[in-house]
């Protein structure tokens, strides 16, 4: 885009408008549906409007185009964008668009109905429109340049109709309780907002233990649901482990916390999920000898989702190809193990996630690891989330995940905190390649600050690309893998209990790297997968 002035959600539908300011012919209005993953490319400075710009002779093929656009022949200039009238007052207005032209003073209204767009002169003013602006109800108001003044936007031709009092927003989960079964795998739980429905709120989730355990009988899950204007229910998942122990009916705990938007939360935003056994008896071998058990589980702790049907069969198939050769279903599970963490799908989120960390923040003093254990779920949760690899739309999935995820993560109190407005685009990208350990060369670093100046990157996506830079993946591959060994395996820091300081991290990186990163060799995950402490945690 040129030079958008302004842009606004509609609080109703999420839909994004955006009023672009032209080069010195046309203004323009462009739309972008909620629905949209992302990416569009509306034109500029191959297109001003829908007239050709530079070259003379163009081509609008993968370019969006404008939904209006008008010239500068009767008095108009440039345009400044405003809002979707939502408030009750006055109904005709009820989802028109409105904007306006900074030098003629003119405001038109903008409706889509069944994909076709109209467009009105509503008013002719003398008013110089810098901004228009909504209050908490969605009424609609204008700021006048020139007179100094703020003007309140209403239909003169109908009697305003009265607003009631809006009623609180209350969140709270959907049940006094929730309950499951174990072999169904899965438990779904529902959150509701009641009150006024026009917002955005967000919310945070947690998962905490009570005679259910994170470690053995369900997968802890952390992250935020976002309510969009109009939507009353959300829900998140708990993945539950189906073990072979006869337990009789355990629970855990989840709990909702920083509503952000509005509102409150309801007095007590705990519950408790109760999880029912299916064994009649407990079985004298472990589960993880059972090899779809120990598919599942896979990934269950590295990919947080259930196992897809085709997946699940091709890792189970592959062990169960050795018969009874004990030796051949040794390596089998070996490698089953190691291709979760080297997964595309694992690549792409969970060592992303380790990347953002560490190209943001470096390694903290007196510790190897950029990242701790919850944090890393969170994120992982986060970023993962939607995401099979090979099913359906995926890479669109992904691409919107990560997109969201590293734009919230640069809000972040600890990002913004270290990363000072006032520092210079070079002095932001020099930080985190420091971070990184300097894997950009001069001119890679010098690009992107250049283009962080610029406009064409933005503080998120620098970010991510020196996250995503092939010799920082590369030189952090055989730390993130040990990590992953602890995360995945064991559900823990390195430095928690049993241990306490960060010796057995650093004995399996040193012989991860004497190997050069064969974990066959080094015999990694053969040690964490045959551990006490993984085979414990699905035993009593």
């Amino acid at each position: 885009m040129h030079n958008p002035w302004r842009f606004s959600f509609d609080r109703l539908t999420a839909d994004m408008y955006m009023a672009d300011v032209g080069q010195g012919s046309w203004e323009e209005v462009n739309f972008q549906p909620a629905a949209s993953t992302g990416g569009e490319n509306y034109g500029w400075r191959i297109m001003e409007g829908t007239h050709c710009f530079n070259p003379p002779a163009c081509s609008v093929f993968g370019l969006t185009m404008p939904v209006l656009e008008y010239g500068h022949g009767a008095g108009d200039c440039s345009v400044t964008g405003g809002y979707v009238y939502r408030a009750g007052a006055f109904p005709r207005m009820q989802g028109l668009y409105f904007y306006g032209d900074f030098c003629s003073g003119r405001i038109w209204g903008l409706r889509r109905e069944s994909g076709v767009w109209t467009n009105a002169l509503l008013l002719d003013t003398s008013i110089q429109i810098s901004a228009f602006g909504e209050d908490e109800s969605g009424a609609l108001y204008i700021a006048g340049y020139n007179t100094g003044s703020i003007y309140a936007l209403v239909d003169a031709g109908q009697t305003p109709v009265a607003t009631p009092t809006p009623t609180p927003v209350e969140v709270k989960f959907s049940s006094p309780a929730f309950t499951t079964f174990e072999q169904e795998g899965l438990a779904t739980i529902g959150v509701t907002r009641s009150g006024d429905i026009g917002v955005e709120l967000f919310v945070d989730y947690a998962t905490s233990d009570g005679t259910a355990t994170a470690r053995g009988d369900y997968t802890a899950a952390r992250g935020t649901l976002r309510f969009g204007p109009g939507e009353t229910l959300k829900s998140f998942p708990v993945l539950i482990s189906n073990d072979d122990t006869q337990e009789g009916q355990e629970h855990f705990n989840v709990t909702l916390s920083n509503l952000v938007g509005g509102g409150t939360l309801e007095a007590f935003p705990s519950r408790t999920v109760a999880v029912n056994d299916d064994d009649a008896a407990t079985s004298p071998a472990n589960p993880l000898d059972r090899s779809d058990f120990f598919v599942r589980q896979h990934y269950l702790d590295f990919l947080n989702r259930e196992a897809d049907a085709e997946g699940l069969a091709f890792w189970v198939g592959g062990v169960e190809s050795c018969g009874a050769d004990a030796r051949c279903r040794e390596v089998k599970r070996i490698d089953t193990s190691a291709a979760f963490f080297l997964s595309i799908e694992f690549q792409e989120t969970g060592y992303l996630v380790y990347l953002l960390h560490k190209a943001a923040f470096g390694t903290p003093p007196g510790a190897p690891v950029p990242i701790r254990f919850a944090d890393f779920l969170r994120d992982t949760q986060e970023i993962s989330r939607g995401v099979v690899v090979g099913q359906g739309d995926w890479r669109a999935q992904l691409e919107a995940n990560k997109r969201a995820f590293t734009e919230a993560f640069v809000e972040r109190a600890a990002f913004v905190s270290r990363y000072q407005t006032g520092q210079t685009p070079t002095q932001f990208v020099a930080a985190l390649d420091a971070n990184a350990g300097n894997m950009l060369t001069p001119a890679e670093e010098a690009d992107l600050a250049a283009r962080l100046a610029d406009g064409r990157e933005t503080r998120a996506s620098a970010l991510r690309r020196v996250a995503e830079d092939e010799d920082f993946r590369r030189v952090e591959s055989n730390r993130a893998f040990v990590l992953m060994q602890y995360f995945g395996y064991l559900r823990r820091d390195p430095d928690a209990a049993p241990d306490t300081d960060f010796n057995g991290y650093d004995f399996w990186l040193a012989k991860l790297d004497a190997f050069g990163g064969d974990y066959r060799r080094a015999e990694m995950v053969k040690a964490f997968i045959s551990s006490d402490e993984y085979r414990r945690r699905f035993r009593p």
